[in-house]
Parts: C-alpha cells; sequence; structure tokens
C-alpha cells in the first residue's frame, strides 16, 4: 500500500524539509526581485530624473547589498537539507518571479 505524504506530514512521520526550503527560497527570491526592482528604479531615475519612487529608495538600496547574501545563505542552507531542499529553493524562487511577471502582464506595464 503507497504511503500518503499528506497524512504522513499532518501526523509527524516525514520532517518538512521541502515547505522549508520553499519558504527560504520564496525570501531569498523576494529580496532579490525587490534588489533587481532597485536597480531598475535607478537606471530609471538616471534618465528620467521625475521618476518616483514605488518604495522607499532606502528599502531598494538595502535589498541590493543584500541580494547576493541572501540567494547564497538560502542555497547554502538548502544544501543541507538535501537534494529535496535545493529543488523546492529554486521553485520559491521561480515563483517570486513568476508571480512578478504575472503582475506585469495583468498591469499591463502602467500603474
Amino acid at each position: 500500500m503507497p504511503r500518503h505524504w499528506v497524512r504522513d506530514f499532518c501526523h509527524g512521520k516525514t520532517k518538512p524539509v521541502s515547505l522549508l526550503a520553499l519558504f527560504v527560497g520564496v525570501v531569498s527570491g523576494a529580496v532579490s526581485f525587490v534588489g533587481l526592482w532597485g536597480i531598475s528604479y535607478f537606471l530609471a531615475k538616471r534618465f528620467e530624473p521625475e521618476t518616483q519612487p514605488p518604495i522607499h529608495p532606502g528599502v531598494f538600496l538595502i535589498a541590493l547589498v543584500l541580494k547576493v547574501p541572501a540567494l547564497l545563505m538560502g542555497w547554502w542552507f538548502c544544501a543541507a537539507l538535501g537534494t529535496p531542499g535545493l529543488r523546492s529553493f529554486g521553485l520559491g524562487i521561480v515563483l517570486v518571479y513568476s508571480l512578478a511577471v504575472a503582475l506585469l502582464a495583468i498591469r499591463g506595464g502602467r500603474r
């Protein structure tokens, strides 16, 4: 009889490795995305001085500084969890960037 993973998870028979790694991937991906958004804002501000920031520019700077360390620490942490951890970490990052593209497509590139 095959094991049912939801029942095993609810009864504490499995470790929530994938869920933890997915959470770490989403957080690292969000920091990475805000850092990328900051780069595009600062470039837009350079060529169009009247551009208004959607959030405080300090948040962009902090995210830009923490972008690479957040991704590396998240990868390092999830690598210690094993193969399911790395796959779920990558899935979390893909989820954040897919959500960003979907929101851009829905908004049509305008505010």
